[in-house]
């Protein structure tokens, strides 16, 4: 649901999966984090490429540059090196 996610709180998600009908559920547990002083974890960069295709051409990018034709295939190397680090 990242995708959904950053939609719901206005981030360009390019042609990445998006459960539009769980928007509002999305930002209701932004704000019902917020409110209990809780940390969403979200990516901050993903990798997205043109297509989904095993060859397809990808990179890395920050979650305020995914371009509108790409889609989101997972997170991107900060999130990795923070994952591998717990």
């Amino acid at each position: 649901m990242t995708y959904t996610f950053l939609k719901a709180q206005g981030f360009e998600i390019g042609k990445s999966i998006c459960e539009e009908e769980q928007l509002q559920y999305a930002l209701d547990m932004v704000e019902l984090a917020r409110k209990n002083n809780v940390k969403l974890m979200l990516p901050v960069d993903i990798i997205v490429a043109r297509e989904y295709a095993e060859n397809a051409e990808s990179q890395n990018v920050d979650i305020n540059s995914i371009p509108a034709d790409w889609e989101g295939m997972g997170i991107g190397k900060r999130p990795q090196k923070f994952i591998r680090q717990k």
